[in-house]
This record gives structure tokens, sequence and C-alpha cells, in this order.
């Protein structure tokens, strides 16, 4: 028991620095939001001053700057996919977070308290330990399955 719950206080540590993880995701979400408004902006500002002055404007000049134009739209939409990656690393991260908190909270204290009644109420066989420790085993692999694929 002693081991387990060094494990558990070590994932504890874990799960907290993933918790920080998702605050920094939340931060850095709120940074390139602001930021694709800026260049949306520069965007609209650019491409309504060539419609305003093209005839006005040399074709070189023109070429140029809508080309300049459409590097800010490049980077604004690869922008956009960033954000929405990072958005789903962080659903990611939260559901793993509650499935963790969901074990230690529910499945590991029952599990401790039925060691802790068959130690109790009768003495324990190998068999009894083996039993138990493949419903354990099973639980576990259970829980596997029903994870999402986190492998990148």
């Amino acid at each position: 028991m002693e081991e387990v719950s060094f494990y558990l206080l070590e994932c504890n540590k874990t799960a907290q620095m993933a918790s920080d993880r998702v605050n920094d995701f939340d931060n850095e979400i709120n940074r390139a939001e602001q930021q694709i408004i800026i260049l949306n902006c520069h965007i609209k500002a650019g491409s309504d001053y060539l419609l305003q002055h093209k005839s006005e404007l040399e074709e070189q000049f023109f070429k140029r700057f809508a080309q300049k134009i459409n590097g800010l739209i490049t980077s604004k939409t690869s922008m956009e996919m960033t954000v929405e990656q990072i958005k789903i690393h962080r659903v990611m991260i939260i559901e793993t977070l509650d499935r963790f908190y969901e074990a230690t909270t529910v499945f590991y204290p029952l599990w401790r308290q039925t060691i802790q009644s068959i130690q109790d109420t009768q003495v324990v066989s190998s068999a009894s330990f083996t039993e138990l420790n493949e419903r354990r085993q099973s639980l576990i692999n259970a829980l596997q399955i029903n994870t999402p694929n986190t492998a990148n």
C-alpha cells in the first residue's frame, strides 16, 4: 500500500504540472486570438488600400503588396490552425486529468477498501489475492480500452 501511495503522490505532481500546462494553453490561446484579430485588421486595411489605389499604383508595387497581404493571410490561417490544435490538446489533457482524478478518488479508495475488508474478515489465501489482482488488471485494461488514443 505504501508503494501505491508513493506512486499516487508522484502522479499527483504530474497532474499538477498538466494542470499548469492547461493554464499555459489558455494564455497562448488568448494571445494567439489577439494576434489573429490584429492580422485581420492589417489584411483588411491592406486589401482596402489596394482596392482604393489600384489605378494609382505601379504594377510591380501592386504585385509585391498583394503578395505581402497573401503572406499575412497565410500566417493568419496557420495561426488559426495552431489555435485549434492547442484547443484539442487542452481538451485531451483535461479529459485525462478527469480520468486520473476519478481513478484516485473513486477506484483507488474502493480497491483499497476491498483489500482491507478481505484482510479484516478472513485469512487471505494467495488465490484470493491472485483473483483480486486479476480483477484489478481487468479494470485497468477496460480503462485503457476506453481511453482515446493520444499518440500522434
